[in-house]
């Protein structure tokens, strides 16, 4: 079951609406200010929650009025974030593939948080994405994962470009293979010690494996407009 997730970050609107014409999703939950993004490309929503702190609470109301969603309403001094609940919206909603789109944007703080806040879906074996125009981003791997390795084809690839970037402090044994700069029993960690050698790989062979023994790494495919 796949379902979409419309958060408060920037959107455009026409890539959003192209993007959903290419995938088949079962739930849509819009998170605050998503709901203005929902209401924009005339989308039901089958939950709208959140603070709503950020969003046009009038705007709001009539959609819920129009559509019907399932409504729920959180206080601003919550433990998660408006995306957090949306996550664990979809995963108690049955999701098995996710994908988030306004989850990027002029508030930083909210950019990292969810590209973080993907690990919880990671560690309950649900695929999960951040999408936009320019990137598409995942996560890799597990804290303790044994062998982990995934198979990326190049005809499926979101752009030309694909960097590797830690999420735990450690990730062992990294090997990139089918990839323009190849890698060999690699470590990476986070803030140095070989960061940067996953910085603007490109997939060369028809398809490319990544593989390592521990850690998280953040797998962020992009491209320039």
């Amino acid at each position: 079951m796949v379902a979409v997730i419309f958060t408060g970050g920037s959107l455009d609107r026409d890539f959003a609406a192209g993007f959903l014409d290419k995938i088949k999703y079962d739930i849509l939950i819009a998170a605050d200010k998503g709901t203005e993004s929902a209401k924009a490309l005339g989308l039901k929503a089958d939950f709208v929650l959140g603070d709503f702190d950020s969003a046009n609470m009038e705007l709001v109301k009539n959609y819920v009025k129009e559509y019907n969603p399932k409504m729920e309403v959180f206080p601003p001094e919550k433990d998660y974030t408006d995306t957090e609940i949306a996550i664990r919206c979809a995963e108690k909603n049955g999701a098995d593939t996710v994908y988030i789109l306004g989850a990027s944007g002029t508030r930083l703080d909210h950019t990292i948080g969810n590209i973080h806040a993907l690990r919880y879906l990671l560690e309950k074996n649900i695929k999960a994405y951040t999408v936009n125009e320019c990137n598409r981003i995942h996560l890799l791997g597990g804290v303790s994962v044994g062998k982990y390795s995934e198979t990326l084809k190049k005809d499926e690839q979101w752009g030309k470009y694909i960097s590797f970037i830690p999420l735990t402090s450690e990730v062992e044994n990294v090997s990139l293979k089918g990839f323009k700069y190849p890698l060999d029993g690699g470590r990476f960690e986070a803030g140095g010690g070989g960061i940067l050698v996953g910085i603007s790989n490109e997939i060369e062979d028809k398809e490319a494996k990544v593989s390592f023994s521990k850690g998280i790494l953040i797998a962020v495919e992009s491209r320039d407009l």
